[in-house]
C-alpha cells in the first residue's frame, strides 16, 4: 500500500470482529495528488444498505479518525453513521450542503437514514448550519454532541436552525459543546442565540461560545446566563469565540453561583486573561465559588487573571 490510509484499509478488512478503531496519523502524510484510500473506501459504501457493508465494519462500536489536516467527507461520515453497532464517532469533518444548493444524493441520504450513534464529536470542522441539521437528523438518541468550528463558519451560523435539529435529544443529551473560532455575526448571515435549556432534564455539561448563548457584546445583558443554562447543570465552560473577554458575562457567572438556583453546579471554567479590567470581577467569582463549594478553573492562561 502506498499510504498509511491504504494500510488501515487493508488491516480493517483483516479484522472481522473489530469493535473499536482509532486512527491517528501525522499532518501531511498524503501527497496532494493522492486521496486517502481508507476514507475513500468508506465513501464508496455510503449508499449501500447496512446488510451489504463489509463484515469488518458490521460490529464496530467506536470510530475515531484524526489524520492531520485531512477531514472526513460527508459520504464517508454517512457510511460511519450507518454502521449497525456504532455508538461513538470522533472525526474532523468538512461538509457544505447548504439549503440554497441542490439537494444531492448524499444530503438526501442524511435526511432519510438513521443511526445508532449516541456520542457524536466533530473535533475540528467546517460545516454550515444546514449540514449540521442534516447530520443530526440521523441519530435516534444522543447523549453527547460536540462541534468545534475552525473555519469561521460561525459568521453565518443560524442558531434557530441548529436548535430545531437538537430538540429531539432534549430528554437524553448530557453534554453539549459548541465552539467557534469567531463570533456569530448577523452581518454575515448569522442569526440569534440558542435559546433556553433550563428545562433540559439531563444536560449536565455545557461548553458553548458566548455569542450563541447570550448574543453579541453590544446586546449582552438582554439575555442572562441563568436564563439559558439547564437547572441540572454541573459543569459550565464559557468560551470567548475569538471575541475579547466580556467581563459582564463573568459578572453574570458570579450572580449565577451566588444565587444558589443551580444546586448541582460543581465547576465553572472561564477564560484566563491577565488584564486589569478583570481583576475585581475575577476575585469576586473566586470568592463566590469558594463560598458555594464550586471549583473555578481557567483555560488559555499561565496564571491567575486578577
Amino acid at each position: 500500500m502506498e499510504s498509511q490510509g491504504g494500510q488501515v484499509a487493508l488491516l480493517v478488512h483483516l479484522l472481522p470482529n473489530l469493535l473499536t478503531l482509532n486512527v491517528s496519523v501525522p499532518p501531511n502524510y498524503l501527497h496532494d495528488d493522492k486521496p486517502d484510500i481508507f476514507t475513500s473506501m468508506l465513501a464508496e459504501y455510503a449508499f449501500l444498505p447496512p446488510t451489504s457493508l463489509p463484515i469488518c465494519l458490521r460490529y464496530m462500536r467506536s470510530f475515531s479518525f484524526l489524520a492531520g489536516g485531512d477531514d472526513v467527507s460527508p459520504k464517508a461520515l454517512l457510511t460511519i453513521l450507518k454502521l449497525p453497532c456504532i455508538r461513538k464517532i470522533y472525526v474532523h469533518i468538512t461538509a457544505h450542503m447548504e439549503e440554497s444548493t441542490t439537494v444531492g444524493a448524499t444530503a438526501a441520504a442524511f435526511a432519510t437514514g438513521t443511526s445508532s450513534v449516541t456520542d457524536l464529536q466533530f473535533g475540528y470542522g467546517s460545516v454550515d448550519t444546514y449540514s449540521l441539521a442534516r447530520i443530526l437528523s440521523m441519530p435516534r438518541m444522543l447523549t453527547r454532541f460536540s462541534y468545534t468550528d475552525c473555519d469561521g463558519m460561525a459568521g453565518s451560523f443560524k442558531c434557530a436552525v441548529f436548535r430545531v435539529a437538537l430538540q429531539p435529544f432534549r430528554g437524553t443529551l448530557q453534554e453539549l459543546v459548541l465552539r467557534f473560532r469567531w463570533a456569530v455575526d448577523e452581518t454575515h448571515g448569522g442569526e440569534g442565540t440558542l435559546g433556553s435549556f433550563r428545562d433540559w432534564p439531563v444536560l449536565r455539561s455545557m461548553r458553548c461560545s458566548v455569542t450563541v448563548l447570550v448574543g453579541r457584546a453590544r446586546v449582552r445583558g438582554v439575555v442572562q446566563l441563568r436564563e439559558v443554562l439547564p437547572l441540572v447543570v454541573e459543569r459550565v465552560v464559557v468560551d470567548v469565540d475569538g471575541d475579547w473577554v466580556d467581563w459582564k458575562v463573568v459578572e453574570q457567572m458570579v450572580d449565577l453561583v451566588e444565587g444558589g438556583e443551580f444546586a448541582r453546579l460543581g465547576e465553572v471554567v472561564v477564560p484566563g486573561k491577565r488584564v486589569s479590567v478583570g481583576r475585581k470581577v475575577g476575585a469576586r467569582l473566586q470568592e463566590a465559588c469558594d463560598g458555594a463549594g464550586v471549583v473555578l478553573s481557567m483555560y488559555q492562561s499561565n496564571g491567575r487573571w486578577w
